[in-house]
């Protein structure tokens, strides 16, 4: 195979965020579309050998938003590796395994703007494009020209423009789609700014990060989608009109509801909600497991539920079997 593999029983924890989850029954990493297709054709003879569905595989980026069952995984995960970034004018092609982070500083030090509010956003290009990740006001569907997605299990490559990749409120064609996509390759359309403003506005963006995000302890990002303002009943408008926010669509942030219920510092086991965002399940002991963490998000829902009439909606993945 080239030097590519597929390894067995792998833990899974120092892959994530959360520092949480069991072993990969199947492992590989990934830094070409060619190591790629090598690994998809090996995995067709692991599947044809013990009788495995070719669809169980799950593509892993930087970690950060996804929850894995202390239990494992009982598929194959692939480690995505592809790390090319081409800038040309405002235009840059980078690979799906890069950090979205760091490619936000990247383009601001090349002055592109548009970028910005990825800055010391935890995962890769390609987990912000299957989950239309935003913060401030922005989303990267605002920016995608073109996306290359490798079919699994065929390898079949297609090239997706911005409206074939169908996004949605933290959400694409390629979530939760019963037919696997591994983003490969994504294309931005960026603006040319003065370097000083896009810097500028970078570092304000990384100060914020660091003063409300509890970064100290293990955690996945954000655990719950914002909730849409339309869905809250007058009362609870009238009551939290103050913390309207746009991305794109008028929303009340998760970590608001939370905090007006008066949740943080809630705790199951080793999961603790965050004393300094809401919206944030830290893994506070270190030891935490995924059964702490999904009994907390169900006890949040609830509470939250009955305090303002809506649930909560999960915005990380939770995997397992």
């Amino acid at each position: 195979m080239g030097g590519v593999m597929i390894s067995r029983n792998v833990p899974i924890k120092p892959y994530t965020y959360y520092k949480i989850g069991g072993a990969a029954k199947y492992f590989s990493e990934v830094t070409t579309v060619d190591e790629l297709a090598q690994v998809l054709s090996e995995w067709k003879r692991i599947c044809e050998k013990e009788n495995i569905p070719l669809e169980k595989v799950f593509i892993l980026g930087g970690g950060s938003n996804v929850l894995f069952s202390d239990k494992g995984f009982s598929g194959l995960v692939i480690l995505n590796k592809l790390k090319r970034i081409e800038i040309n004018g405002a235009e840059v092609t980078v690979g799906s395994g890069v950090s979205i982070s760091k490619l936000s500083l990247s383009c601001s030090k090349a002055g592109l703007s548009g970028l910005e509010w990825a800055v010391g956003l935890p995962g890769t290009v390609g987990g912000a494009v299957v989950g239309n990740s935003g913060c401030f006001g922005s989303e990267i569907k605002d920016i995608v020209k073109s996306i290359i997605g490798v079919n699994i299990p065929s390898g079949n490559q297609t090239i997706y423009s911005n409206k074939e990749c169908k996004f949605e409120y933290r959400g694409s064609g390629f979530k939760g789609n019963a037919e696997k996509v591994f983003i490969a390759e994504a294309t931005f359309l960026l603006k040319v700014a003065e370097l000083e403003e896009v810097m500028g506005k970078s570092l304000e963006i990384q100060k914020a990060r660091r003063e409300k995000q509890p970064l100290e302890y293990p955690s996945c990002g954000s655990v719950f989608k914002n909730v849409p303002w339309e869905r809250l009943d007058a009362t609870c408008q009238s009551e939290l009109k103050d913390f309207i926010k746009t991305e794109p669509m008028p929303v009340v942030p998760a970590g608001v509801l939370i905090d007006k219920a008066g949740l943080k510092g809630l705790s199951v086991g080793g999961a603790m909600v965050s004393e300094k965002h809401a919206n944030f399940i830290v893994n506070y002991s270190g030891n935490a497991t995924s059964d702490d963490v999904l009994r907390l998000m169900e006890l949040v829902s609830e509470q939250v539920k009955d305090r303002f009439g809506v649930g909560l909606e999960p915005e990380i993945g939770i995997i397992g079997d």
